[in-house]
C-alpha cells in the first residue's frame, strides 16, 4: 500500500481530506479490499486513542479475591433419589409381572401355552401349528354337531 493512501485514509478519519480527494477514495473502496480493510483497521486504532479507556487498580484485584477466599464455601444438599421406597417397590413388582407374562405368552382362551419358535426347529414348529389348527377346527365342529343334537331328551325306565 502506497504512503499516498496512508496519508489519505488518516486525512479522511480526522475529516480533513477535501471532498474531490474523499469521492475518489471511496471509490478506490469499491475496487481495492486491502485499502478498505486498511480503511477498518485505522478506524478502530482511532476510536480506542479517541476514548478515555478506565483501568482499574491492582488493589481492587486484590481485594476482589481476598474477599473470596475469605468467603465461606456452602455446598448443597444432596437429594436422595430413593426417599420413597414404595415407588420403587411397585415399579419392580410391575416390573416382575410383565416379565413373567411375557415368559409364559398364555393363550387366555384356550389352555396350550404359546411357545416361540427358535431358528432350529421352524419347520417342526409350523408342522404343530398346522396340527393344532386341524385340531381345533375338529373341536368346533364337535361342538357344532353338540348344538344340533335336542336338548331334550326322552328318559324311559324299563323292566
Amino acid at each position: 500500500m502506497h504512503d499516498d493512501h496512508k496519508e489519505r485514509l488518516s486525512s479522511l478519519l480526522d475529516l480533513e481530506l477535501p471532498q474531490e480527494d474523499a469521492l475518489e477514495l471511496f471509490k478506490e473502496f469499491e475496487v481495492n479490499e486491502s485499502l478498505n480493510k486498511q480503511f477498518d483497521r485505522y478506524a478502530l486504532i482511532r476510536e480506542a486513542l479517541s476514548k478515555d479507556i478506565v483501568v482499574a487498580p491492582d488493589t481492587f484485584l486484590r481485594n476482589v479475591q481476598q474477599e473470596l477466599s475469605v468467603e465461606p464455601i456452602l455446598f448443597a444438599n444432596k437429594k436422595n433419589k430413593f426417599n420413597n421406597k414404595t415407588y420403587i417397590a411397585v415399579g419392580l413388582a410391575a416390573s416382575f409381572v410383565i416379565f413373567s407374562v411375557m415368559l409364559s405368552k398364555v393363550d387366555l382362551l384356550g389352555d396350550t401355552a404359546y411357545t416361540a419358535p427358535t431358528t432350529a426347529s421352524t419347520g417342526t414348529v409350523g408342522k404343530h401349528n398346522q396340527q393344532l389348527a386341524l385340531e381345533k377346527l375338529q373341536q368346533e365342529e364337535e361342538v357344532i354337531e353338540e348344538d344340533r343334537s335336542p336338548a331334550v331328551r326322552f328318559v324311559t325306565f324299563e323292566k
